[in-house]
Formats: C-alpha cells, structure tokens, sequence
C-alpha cells in the first residue's frame, strides 16, 4: 500500500449541477497506480467524501474504491497491480 497523492491530477469540477451542498473532484493517477495503493484528500481541505466512481484505464467496468469519511483516504479497487492509470469521480460535502 503506497500513498499515490503527489502523481495525481486533481481537478476541483465545481459544484455539482443543481446542488449548492455537494462538489466533485475528478481525480487522474499516474501510470503507476495498483489495488490497494491510496488517494489522501484532507477533509479541511477538500470537504468530506461522499461517494467515489472509478475506473481502470480499458477496463470499461467500475473498480471498487473504499474510503474512510473521518480521514479522506481512498484506497483503489480492482483486482489488479499492473501499474495502470485510475480514474476517480468524487463526490463531496462541503
């Protein structure tokens, strides 16, 4: 389990379309990323994750991340450690 954070693209999406309460982050790994590395975004920082969508580069099926609210870690799904690119859709409470 590595934390992975610092070869992410974080891109803040704004508010989600018709909520004033939720905002999403779109989140890129590096070529590096396996199952079970980790995501870390500072709930101060960020808000509170809600929900994550991801998905592994080619693979047209969603991964299964699991997060833990209190801390913002996000560890990655998929049954895979081949060093691939991630693509995360964050859902968060601001």
């Amino acid at each position: 389990m590595v934390d992975i954070t610092a070869g992410c693209t974080i891109t803040d999406t704004g508010f989600a379309l018709g909520q004033s309460r939720h905002k999403k982050l779109l989140i890129v790994t590096a070529a590096t990323a396996d199952s079970d590395d980790i995501i870390t975004l500072t709930p101060t920082k960020y808000g509170v994750i809600e929900s994550v969508f991801g998905t592994e580069q080619g693979t047209p099926g969603q991964e299964q991340p699991t997060w833990v609210v209190s801390t913002g870690v996000i560890t990655l799904g998929g049954s895979s450690n081949d060093n691939i690119v991630r693509v995360f859709e964050v859902t968060l409470a601001k």
